[in-house]
């Protein structure tokens, strides 16, 4: 199985972001990590909620010095999170979650080495092949 690098990028609504960190807590896929970006929220307790998950789980946690929205924050993640060039990358949004245990295990069975590239429900958008066609 394909080692997954989540990032998840977060700006206020504290209560999203548990709801969020818990669905990945319970994913079954056996390599994961999560690298939480904090775009600078005035939310205390977002800062809580992912220092607390970060600490449990050893995950990374980095904050915006200013607010830099979600592209930045993404970009930003996926820096820190360093993926190999055969590991996957999975954006979760902070107010979003994964609506089963299995999510992870799934886009790392689903892809190939012909995909570049999913969007939303694990569709592809671009592979190999249709990039060598243009």
């Amino acid at each position: 199985m394909t080692r997954v690098r989540v990032v998840v990028p977060v700006h206020e609504r504290s209560e999203w972001l548990d709801v969020c960190l818990r669905s990945l807590e319970l994913q079954d896929h056996p390599d994961f990590d999560v690298t939480i970006v904090d775009d600078a929220s005035a939310d205390p307790g977002v800062r809580a909620v992912a220092e607390a998950y970060a600490d449990r789980y050893g995950w990374q946690l980095a904050t915006n010095a200013r607010r830099e929205y979600a592209l930045y924050s993404r970009a930003a993640g996926f820096d820190i999170a360093d993926p190999a060039d055969d590991e996957l990358v999975c954006f979760v949004d902070g107010d979003d979650w994964l609506a089963h245990a299995g999510a992870l295990r799934a886009v790392s069975n689903a892809f190939t080495d012909d995909v570049l590239l999913t969007s939303g429900g694990m569709q592809p958008v671009a592979t190999v092949a249709a990039r060598r066609d243009r």
